[in-house]
Formats: structure tokens, C-alpha cells, sequence
């Protein structure tokens, strides 16, 4: 799961942020795949700690605290597949954009945000009850710095790409 939201997700959505400008919708190809490759790898992992782990009933536990973000984080995380099927096509060029579409890319891009954003805090809560206290603040920092370190990478190659490739 730490692949699936502190990586994958994310990136698929940087890409759909700051990869439009290459020709022949690279970037929704691109977003489809670390999307659908990473909600995979989540679900996987969910099931996986449903199964196996009982932190669900753990009230008043850093674990139950951890379980129920992730639910909901998994929850909206599913939805998203579902709000892109029901998708309205995009307006042709020149053509104004239909207010359908206009209201479905609000509710899809602020769920992914929103999803997102809890997906950071069920990280952080799930990093902090690791077995062993002093692995938790040395986990959580290379963790971290990993994972930032290549998105902050991977936007400034798709900065640096933009300029092969204006927009027309």
C-alpha cells in the first residue's frame, strides 16, 4: 500500500496535472496506468490487512486509528474508477465545455486531491505504530524523503519536457 498511495497514485496524478502538453494524450495513457497499476496494488494490499490484521476492532488504538482513515481512503480511492466510466466526453476543440463535464472534472480531480491528502495521513499514522519505536522516525524520514524526492524529480523532468513539447 505504501507503493500504491505514496507513490503510484500520486504520481498519476502529477501526470494528469503537469504532463498535458505532450502530443496524442500521452499524459492520459500515462495517468491511466499508474493509476489503475496503483489503486491494484492498494486493493491488494487492503485485502491483504482486512484478512490478516484486526485493527478494525482495536478502538481507542494508534492500529483502529490507522484502519478507519485507511477505509475511508480505500473507499473514495474505489470510487474513482467508477466516476471515470461515467465520465462525459470531452468538448471538441473550439466547442465550450458542457456543464456535465465542467461539474464531473470538479468532483473527480477534488476527490483524488482529497483522496490523496488522506492517504498521507493514514501513511503516518500506519508508520507510527511499527513494532519497534526507534525504526519508526528513521522508517518515516527515508520513507518520506524517497518518496518526495521522486515526485519532486519526476515534475521537474515533465517541466523540463514541457519545453520539447509546447502546447499548440
Amino acid at each position: 500500500m505504501l507503493i500504491g498511495w505514496g507513490f503510484l497514485l500520486p504520481m498519476g496524478a502529477l501526470v494528469a496535472r503537469f504532463f498535458k502538453h505532450r502530443p496524442n494524450g500521452k499524459w492520459f495513457q500515462i495517468h491511466r496506468i499508474c493509476q489503475v497499476v496503483g489503486l491494484l496494488v492498494a486493493t491488494i494490499g487492503w485485502v491483504i490487512a482486512l484478512v490478516n490484521f484486526t485493527a478494525l476492532s482495536d478502538v481507542g488504538q494508534a492500529t483502529h486509528r490507522h484502519a478507519v482513515c485507511g477505509m475511508v481512503t480505500m473507499i473514495l480511492g474505489l470510487l474513482q474508477p467508477l466516476n471515470a466510466i461515467v465520465r462525459p466526453h470531452a468538448p471538441e476543440e473550439g466547442e465550450d465545455k458542457p456543464t456535465a463535464r465542467l461539474v464531473w472534472e470538479i468532483l473527480h480531480k477534488g476527490n483524488g486531491y482529497i483522496t490523496l491528502l488522506l492517504a498521507v495521513a493514514t501513511i503516518i499514522l500506519g508508520t507510527t505504530v511499527l513494532p519497534e519505536p526507534s525504526d519508526q522516525r528513521t522508517f518515516q524520514i527515508a520513507y518520506g524523503a524517497g518518496c518526495i524526492g521522486v515526485l519532486v524529480l519526476a515534475v521537474i523532468y515533465m517541466m523540463v519536457d514541457k519545453k520539447k513539447y509546447p502546447l499548440a
